[in-house]
């Protein structure tokens, strides 16, 4: 299975799951789904775009479902 791009994103820079979930504003929980493969709202996406970097496509890659 291929690893999440945000996962990969989060681990290169030596970040925890708490510190890239208050870089976007949100809970490490929120942050470990997302890289679970859950949909992040339409603001968190664009958020995640702005702070990673990533296009929206490639934030979606393996993700399944809305939470």
């Amino acid at each position: 299975m291929r690893r999440h791009p945000l996962k990969t994103w989060r681990t290169e820079r030596g970040l925890s799951l708490a510190k890239a979930g208050r870089m976007a504003g949100v809970t490490a929980e929120a942050w470990r789904k997302w890289e679970g493969g859950k949909y992040p709202t339409f603001p968190h996406l664009r958020t995640l775009v702005k702070l990673t970097g990533l296009r929206a496509d490639q934030l979606y890659t393996g993700m399944s479902n809305v939470a």
